[in-house]
């Protein structure tokens, strides 16, 4: 990193509030980044094999993670699986329009082992849906607002829940906080923010720095910010953005670490593919670069990567990642031990298997 050019730059406003700002026509090399520079241990967790256990689809983002149990949000249903040895526990929702039912798809969730309860909030919904964690359904929390696309932060011991979303013209907020009870206790209007309805659009809350990250990702590209909502004075601050040729606005969307921002960048022209910009916070300097597994013998990680609350995340089909692994354990740099357990490990595997859990705890 630290050969890497400058590629942005630090403005520090009157009330001392710091907005970093990256040129996208300064970033030109291309590094391949060994995933040890991210985190400080790896798991590898192969999913129980049962029919009421598989998951159809491999996005990462709908992994829900704590100490000792795994959510998956797909849409079979919002599965639980026990983190150690990929078990799975029971399904604590399902589509449907019943008690611990959605509509569409579970869209952000979270796991409290302490009081064992699951909080599940529907991609579209107006509550978020509870169960502990044997599948009994229990009282739902009602929101004080309709959910189009929405990300969360619970507080259990206060009984609060710090809610933004994908804010369509017309919403009456776009982060808001609430008790339990769908009481407001503060809000922010969407202001320059709302967006025509259109779900191609995202929302992102990744909560890797204890920060509440705020970003939206537009289908139609445009300039945009990444945010922090300071909830002591209810306020969206801005502190990243990226500047583009105006007339040639990729679609992008930012992912924030503890140390660095990481800009993805979609491109959809021959083929549709991401690329990705890493920038140190403290030097600025940062160019384009390539994520490689190098505790699986440096195979490439997913291309649409994965960083929230505080782990990497990827949630593989089981052909995918054999086909990774087969190419692999020929190269002529890897050691005798590392492809004795590439071998190992891609022979165990089955193409059709259930989907392969890697976790990665961020430094």
């Amino acid at each position: 990193m630290d050969k890497n050019p400058i590629i942005a730059k630090r403005t520090v406003n009157l009330n001392g509030e710091t907005l970093i700002t990256c040129d996208l026509s300064l970033v030109k090399d291309t590094i391949d980044l060994p995933m040890s520079f991210f985190i400080s241990n790896f798991e590898l967790i192969r999913l129980d094999d049962n029919d009421d256990a598989l998951i159809k689809e491999n996005s990462g983002d709908r992994v829900s993670l704590s100490e000792n149990y795994i959510g998956i949000a797909s849409s079979t249903g919002y599965k639980l699986f026990d983190r150690k040895n990929g078990n799975y526990i029971s399904t604590l929702a399902q589509r449907g329009q019943g008690p611990n039912e959605f509509l569409i798809s579970i869209y952000d969730s979270y796991i409290d082992e302490k009081n064992n309860r699951a909080y599940m909030l529907p991609m579209i919904g107006s509550s978020i849906i509870v169960s502990d964690l044997q599948g009994n359904v229990q009282s739902p929390i009602p929101l004080a607002y309709r959910v189009t696309k929405g990300r969360f932060r619970i507080d259990v011991e206060k009984k609060i829940v710090s809610i933004a979303i994908l804010p369509f013209q017309g919403a009456s907020a776009v982060v808001w906080i609430q008790d339990f009870d769908g009481n407001i206790i503060q809000e922010i209007a969407p202001g320059h923010l709302a967006l025509a309805p259109d779900f191609s659009n995202e929302i992102n809350v990744f909560q890797n720095t204890g920060q509440f990250d705020f970003s939206l990702f537009h289908w139609i590209a445009k300039n945009d910010t990444l945010y922090h909502y300071t909830e002591s004075d209810n306020r969206l601050q801005p502190v990243f953005t990226l500047t583009f040729n105006e007339n040639n606005i990729p679609q992008h969307d930012y992912i924030e670490l503890r140390d660095y921002y990481i800009v993805r960048l979609i491109e959809t022209e021959p083929a549709y593919r991401y690329l990705h910009i890493l920038l140190d916070k403290e030097t600025l300097r940062g160019s384009f670069f390539r994520l490689k597994l190098d505790m699986l013998g440096s195979i490439d990680a997913s291309d649409f990567l994965v960083f929230n609350k505080g782990y990497y995340v990827d949630n593989v089909y089981a052909f995918q990642l054999k086909e990774r692994l087969e190419s692999a354990r020929n190269s002529q740099k890897l050691s005798e031990k590392m492809k004795e357990y590439i071998q190992h490990l891609s022979d165990n595997i089955d193409e059709d298997d259930n989907n392969v859990i890697l976790i990665g705890k961020l430094k």
